[in-house]
């Protein structure tokens, strides 16, 4: 997947990708980061209300392997 990723990035950044994948690339660039922007913001609101005690911390997040 990430290697996915970086040829999609590589692809958008060279001069010579023909035109007409140019359009499916944007597309397939834009949903990428928006569904990576939906996960990281997810995780961020379940990290708040973990720290807020408003829901309970997993057990395996308390061991020194966690951090």
């Amino acid at each position: 997947m990430k290697a996915l990723a970086g040829l999609a990035v590589l692809a958008l950044v060279q001069p010579w990708s023909p035109a007409r994948l140019r359009r499916p690339l944007l597309v397939f660039t834009w949903v990428a980061g928006a569904l990576l922007a939906l996960y990281g913001g997810a995780n961020l609101l379940v990290r708040g209300l973990m720290a807020a005690s408003v829901i309970g911390t997993p057990p395996s997040m308390h061991s020194p392997a966690a951090f």
